[in-house]
């Protein structure tokens, strides 16, 4: 539908007192000013929807309001934009090449008095660090530049560390004194961080690695003292892009992989440590 001429003289004509909290002052080119929110915009057409604060719905050309007003619908159909499926990243997950480190152990020193003393220096475990990283690549697929786009970024993963027993002074020997027997426990962990930020033109796509993790596997040959088998697995990432309207708000966009991740943690989920483990008799 074209506006007429009759509701373009109407449009130009109202002055309103009336406000909403939404509201915006559009001032029109020949200084008349309208309280309206906007609720489409087309800029094939060039073509506004707006909605006066009386309910009474208009749809006029931008150009009739003065050029701030017009930079403010542009804002506001970016704002719309981004929110849009045309405006989406992709999230994959890369293992990197993993490292190996050996600890031995001098027997003759740590097990003085026990069984074993006399085998020496003996290779006891083996740790498999392995490193982790997302690749994210975010999309503008919309027609119109998105500026001012803030990334942050969660990783979680769960890392077993090994944990001493609290062993009570009256139930303590000499070998647990020596050997200072651990138990292995579950622990989340996040590492997080954000991007600078970016503005994504028309039809442009942005790419960056998040900065990598590191799971620790430990398997052991013998256990002695924190030498325990320890396992460790990446949970995913919470990658959110945040970006403010021309009225200040903030809209938020969560994009999770995997999608699963959401259901165990939240984003203002915090790091689990356990308490120290007590022995039981």
């Amino acid at each position: 539908m074209k506006p007429t001429k009759r509701m373009q003289g109407a449009f130009f004509s109202l002055l309103l007192s009336l406000s909403c909290d939404a509201a915006h002052t559009f001032t029109a080119t020949d200084g008349r000013t309208l309280e309206a929110t906007i609720t489409r915009y087309q800029p094939a057409q060039d073509q506004v929807d707006i909605k006066r604060t009386d309910g009474t719905l208009l749809r006029v050309k931008s150009t009739l309001f003065e050029p701030a007003d017009q930079a403010y619908i542009q804002q506001w159909y970016a704002a719309q934009q981004f929110s849009s499926s045309h405006f989406r990243m992709q999230i994959k997950e890369v293992e990197g090449p993993y490292k190996k480190q050996t600890h031995s152990v001098d027997f003759g020193e740590e097990r003085k008095g026990l069984p074993g003393a006399g085998f020496g220096n003996v290779e006891i475990a083996t740790d498999k660090k392995i490193p982790i990283n997302y690749q994210l690549t975010l999309h503008n697929k919309t027609d119109v530049p998105i500026e001012k786009v803030k990334i942050e970024y969660k990783i979680f993963y769960e890392q077993e560390v090994a944990i001493k027993i609290k062993i009570p002074e009256d139930l303590q020997t000499e070998r647990s004194a020596l050997l200072v027997p651990h138990l292995p426990q579950k622990q989340l962990k996040i590492k997080e961080g954000r991007f600078k930020t970016l503005s994504l033109e028309a039809g442009e796509t942005w790419e960056d690695d998040s900065p990598s993790i590191t799971l620790l596997e430990r398997k052991t040959l013998r256990r002695l003292q924190h030498y325990i088998n320890l396992e460790s697995e990446p949970m995913g990432i919470w990658v959110r892009c945040s970006h403010r309207d021309p009225d200040g708000n903030v809209i938020v966009r969560n994009f999770i992989e995997p999608s699963r991740l959401e259901q165990a943690v939240s984003w203002d989920q915090e790091e689990i440590i356990e308490q120290r483990l007590r022995f039981e008799n």
